[in-house]
């Protein structure tokens, strides 16, 4: 047989030895709205949450009592508990729009978390470009951000939870997405700049260097991965350690080039040329794939069970 569920309701009276104003202000303190909603609340007889187990409508009863409340707990399904009046205000939706504990999805919860999500995204941005550092526990923060923003607005449950979880997973790869364009706009702006001239060129004279040991030491797939290991072509320790998009990438862009320089058949302009046009080349969304390692998934994972925890653990303990 199922658990009997419970409907919990403010009875309209205040316990003794509590004034009306002592209680309003408690329970405008408790349901984060102003005293004169919560005083209307206290008169109104209003449904405060329904389909509870009896474990959390005690818990909700002792923690709104122990404000001067008097609750009423009422088994769903018992004819005439709840007045017609009552019943009608649910079939027209009043008591949702009304009660600030909302328990399904609502515009104001959906506008704070999309705000939320940008400015985090912003904010990720901000910390990258300024300390030259990105913190995937930033992504865990931004999470937690959506979802205690959203907590706030006093809604709660399932679908807005899983609702926190998508904003913060938009924002988290916003955030990623915005870095890397602002890594690869710079990039392409010191490939073009005049003032970057004599640090590029001091760049392609050591690539040039650097292809005539690959022209000796690259022998075959293997002498080739180690030389990724050796001369920074990978962030790879070892060549067991080199990821599939790497190697592709050093045979497709790296390794021809190279070879050109070995036979100087690639002029300082065209080494510039040939750069600039891997970047283009290269798509942002194609970067921001090959940009989550296994501690940004970690990170990714925390942000969004972050935000939907907030929101939906919040509803259980209400």
């Amino acid at each position: 047989m199922a658990d009997q569920r419970y409907i919990v309701k403010i009875s309209g009276a205040i316990q003794e030895n509590y004034s009306h104003e002592q209680v309003s202000k408690a329970l405008a303190q408790f349901l984060k709205i102003d005293e004169d909603k919560a005083a209307q609340f206290i008169n109104s007889k209003r449904i405060l949450n329904k389909g509870v187990n009896e474990t959390k409508a005690t818990k909700y009863k002792h923690k709104l009592e122990s404000i001067g409340l008097v609750i009423d707990l009422i088994p769903e399904g018992v004819t005439g508990s709840i007045s017609h009046t009552e019943t009608e205000q649910e079939a027209n939706g009043q008591s949702n729009r009304d009660n600030p504990l909302h328990t399904s999805l609502n515009l104001k919860a959906l506008v704070v978390a999309a705000a939320t999500a940008l400015i985090g995204a912003l904010l990720w941005m901000f910390i990258a470009i300024t300390f030259n550092l990105e913190l995937g526990i930033v992504a865990w923060a931004i999470g937690g951000a959506i979802g205690f923003a959203v907590s706030l607005t006093g809604t709660r449950g399932q679908k807005a939870a899983i609702a926190c979880a998508a904003f913060a997973l938009f924002s988290i790869v916003l955030g990623k997405y915005l870095i890397i364009d602002n890594v690869k706009k710079e990039m392409e702006l010191a490939l073009t700049d005049p003032a970057l001239t004599e640090q590029m060129r001091y760049a392609y004279e050591e690539e040039k260097e650097l292809s005539l040991f690959f022209a000796e030491q690259s022998t075959n797939e293997e002498s080739q991965y180690q030389f990724m290991v050796d001369y920074g072509y990978t962030e790879a320790s070892d060549i067991n350690g080199i990821s599939q998009i790497e190697k592709e990438d050093f045979i497709n862009y790296s390794a021809p080039r190279l070879k050109a320089l070995a036979n100087n058949k690639l002029s300082f302009e065209q080494w510039q040329q040939d750069l600039n046009g891997i970047f283009e080349e290269v798509s942002n969304l194609e970067l921001l794939s090959q940009s989550f390692a296994w501690a940004d998934i970690l990170f990714l994972l925390l942000g969004i069970g972050t935000a939907y925890r907030l929101v939906n653990t919040k509803r259980e303990e209400s």
